[in-house]
């Protein structure tokens, strides 16, 4: 058995269980991030998603994925009675002519059912629209699982679809001549025939209206988890392929970061798990940093700021197309800046779906244009979430929730060059973090704080404008964050 989680309502199977769930309770598992608590033998363990709650079901309950699957046959009489079309003339008692079925065996033997009342309009039969909405629910799933996938190519989706349409409609073709002749031949009313001819044309085309790439994508952004990303011009150069030089924009992606982070919030479960992480880390005890948010550099950046403050971490680096393990050395590399939210609980966090891209670009337009024109609009956008936040809707609650940029993460060439710091490590002074000198670096061995590098001897260095003997380019234009400074 599988008790619903929510009405307490026993099931024989995960199957039936989860149609239950979206039929009686309009709960979709497949929607993110919900707590599911089981109720098998007085167990009462608490599970973040569905998956792990039925690979519990399966394991600790033995419930079986579906009633076929299961060897256990219920004694209790069943709910309806279905009865077999049985030829009269070859019966020598007509109270033969109609029989009941209470295992799954007699199934083999079933010509017409009669559910003692196929209505449509019954209230123990799904709506078409639920059972429609319930297939393209799954349709979407199917089709965005396919997508996810990292080793499936792009073009070979469509193969997919193709075969998939193919045997579903095949299969289904051929149940519904059966069906009809069945159901015409035991008079069953037109309504109830309708009816069905309706659902099973329904399942004849699992994915209608998506055939194509270009129906598909457009389908998914109406969606409001879908984020447009946006380009960028960044400057002019000049197009030298042509037989004559033409001028051309350079442009970025840019994906807001309002939106992801908007999108992730809302998705079920996701915001309340996060406060309910962040109220744990809060509760540990003080010598304990397991988390960003228990160290005295985040404590100090939120105190007296009102509202509920989220850190999010940065991260930059350069790669190659198809060889992100390569040398960067090659022209085709491309430069990629993302975001993440370390306050997220473990599970969540370390999955790649909660990791956004905020920012495409190619790597030497950031050389050609320098690091002010390529991060303004990501600075642009850090300011208004500190200062506005964005407001999500949790529960039928709305509420505002501010962030602010906790660190910016990266390798040495990466942050260094981010940050306008020399990018040469064989320099005088390549440290971002201090002044040593070269020759003292090769030797040092515990760190001296006189030579730390802090607002204001950097400031002193910005003004004296010489890489050589700083270690500094310029004065980085993420400096002109409030509340963050590159050193």
């Amino acid at each position: 058995m599988a008790v619903c989680p929510v009405c307490k309502t026993e099931t024989h199977s995960i199957q039936r269980l989860d149609l239950h769930l979206q039929l009686k309770h309009q709960i979709h598992v497949s929607h993110g991030f919900r707590d599911y608590s089981c109720f098998e033998a007085n167990c009462f363990r608490e599970f973040l998603n569905w998956k792990t709650y039925r690979e519990h079901l399966i394991r600790s309950h033995n419930v079986p994925i579906s009633v076929s699957g299961s060897k256990i046959i219920s004694e209790e009489p069943p709910q309806k009675r279905c009865k077999l079309s049985v030829d009269v003339d070859s019966q020598n008692d007509s109270s033969n002519a109609s029989t009941s079925f209470s295992s799954q065996e007699n199934l083999d033997n079933l010509s017409i059912v009669d559910c003692c009342d196929m209505n449509p309009t019954s209230t123990d039969v799904p709506s078409f629209d639920s059972l429609k909405d319930t297939m393209k629910e799954s349709s979407d799933k199917f089709l965005k699982e396919i997508y996810s996938n990292k080793s499936i190519p792009r073009n070979s989706v469509q193969k997919i679809v193709t075969e998939v349409t193919e045997l579903v409609s095949s299969n289904v073709s051929n149940v519904k001549s059966v069906i009809r002749s069945q159901l015409s031949a035991a008079s069953v009313p037109i309504e109830t025939s309708a009816y069905v001819e309706k659902c099973l044309t329904m399942i004849e085309h699992p994915f209608r209206n998506l055939s194509s790439d270009y129906l598909r994508l457009k389908h998914f952004r109406s969606a409001p988890t879908w984020v447009e990303p946006e380009d960028l011009v960044i400057g002019d150069a000049e197009d030298l392929s042509a037989s004559k030089v033409t001028p051309v924009s350079v442009k970025m992606s840019y994906i807001p970061l309002a939106s992801s982070l908007k999108a992730c919030l809302e998705s079920p479960g996701v915001f309340n798990a996060m406060i309910e992480y962040m109220a744990s880390l809060e509760s540990e005890p003080v010598d304990c940093i397991s988390n960003f948010i228990q160290s005295e550099f985040w404590k100090s950046k939120v105190k007296d700021k009102p509202g509920i403050q989220i850190p999010l971490f940065k991260f930059y680096d350069d790669y190659n197309v198809n060889n992100s393990l390569g040398p960067h050395a090659e022209s085709g590399k491309l430069g990629g800046v993302y975001c993440s939210i370390p306050v997220l609980p473990p599970k969540m966090r370390s999955l790649v779906d909660n990791i956004f891209v905020v920012l495409l670009f190619k790597s030497q337009d950031r050389e050609l244009f320098s690091n002010d024109i390529i991060f303004q609009k990501v600075i642009e956008e850090l300011e208004d979430l500190q200062e506005n936040g964005i407001t999500i809707c949790v529960d039928g609650i709305s509420q505002t929730v501010y962030f602010r940029l906790g660190l910016i993460l990266g390798d040495n060439l990466g942050v260094n060059s981010m940050f306008d710091f020399v990018s040469c490590f064989t320099a005088n002074h390549s440290c971002r973090f201090c002044k040593i000198h070269r020759d003292a670096l090769h030797f040092a061995s515990e760190e001296d704080p006189s030579l730390l590098r802090n607002v204001n001897n950097y400031s002193v260095d910005v003004l004296t404008n010489d890489v050589s003997a700083t270690g500094v380019v310029k004065n980085s234009v993420w400096n002109s964050l409030p509340g963050f400074h590159v050193t």
